[in-house]
């Protein structure tokens, strides 16, 4: 959360304020002079940056967070996460999710609505009637029915 002219505003970037641009630079695997070459400034700008003479500009500060693989600036719940260059994520705990798992979750969701409408026929079906549904509740599926009359 920063401050500017007495208004709360949210930024996606946290910059911890013991890590200073080396540090950050360090992580990422750059040198000086790919910081050079990658930011388009000279050598001089780069040395002012790590002596905190000048600030880097926010968006130097979110590339070297994302070039490091190190996923805590976009907060507390990302806190210990890295991503690899393979397209791995990695938590804390050495869990892992790849790129392709994560490509795949629209399917899983895709399947386990067929499934619930298939399940709503079944229970349609067996019960004689159409007043079968549904309610998902915190990841939890409860089917329910109306009694339903039957014409003599």
């Amino acid at each position: 959360m920063v401050l500017k002219q007495g208004v709360k505003t949210m930024t996606y970037v946290f910059v911890d304020d013991k890590s200073s641009f080396k540090q950050w630079r360090q992580w990422a695997g750059y040198t000086i002079d790919d910081c050079v070459k990658v930011f388009q400034v000279n050598k001089r700008t780069v040395s002012n940056w790590e002596k905190g003479i000048i600030q880097p500009p926010r968006a130097v500060f979110i590339c070297l967070q994302l070039f490091s693989g190190r996923l805590d600036f976009l907060g507390k719940h990302w806190s210990g996460f890295r991503l690899a260059q393979d397209g791995c994520i990695t938590s804390p705990d050495g869990d892992h999710v790849w790129w392709y798992e994560i490509k795949s979750i629209q399917y899983l969701y895709i399947s386990a609505k067929k499934d619930r409408a298939e399940t709503l026929r079944i229970l349609e079906r067996q019960n004689n009637c159409s007043t079968v549904s549904a309610h998902t509740t915190r990841n939890v599926i409860t089917f329910s029915s109306k009694s339903c009359s039957s014409k003599s």
